[in-house]
């Protein structure tokens, strides 16, 4: 491995939760031991969470599903827009801690030089 990997701005993950996939870009310098110890001393401050995650992921193809006015015809039109990591009440309203988790907790695995 070169030094330049390790420490590159931004890094692909792959996040997977059962058969579903989000894939996110993440800054690994922002993976440090102090925010680690940050994060866990502070675990039950859900505006602690927000704000690591914000550090952590760059960009994501995270989506929620939103409805729609009915089509002339009655029909329900739905439709997939980005939820956006940068703002805050979209994370704190639609992003369920289990993908926070599973995020800090893939980046942690993708970071861990053991391989573990």
């Amino acid at each position: 491995m070169r030094i330049d990997e390790a420490i590159a701005e931004t890094k692909p993950l792959k996040v997977f939760f059962g058969d579903a996939v989000l894939n996110i870009e993440y800054r690994p310098p922002a993976y440090t031991i102090a925010q680690m110890t940050e994060a866990a001393a502070d675990k039950g401050n859900p505006e602690r969470l927000i704000s690591m995650i914000q550090d952590l992921v760059v960009g994501w193809d995270l989506t929620r599903t939103v409805n729609e006015p009915l089509e002339p015809n009655g029909d329900p039109v739905q439709r997939e827009i980005p939820v956006d990591i940068n703002n805050d009440e979209d994370v704190r309203l639609y992003v369920p801690t289990t993908i926070i988790m599973g995020i800090v907790k893939a980046v942690r695995s993708d970071n861990d030089p053991s391989g573990e």
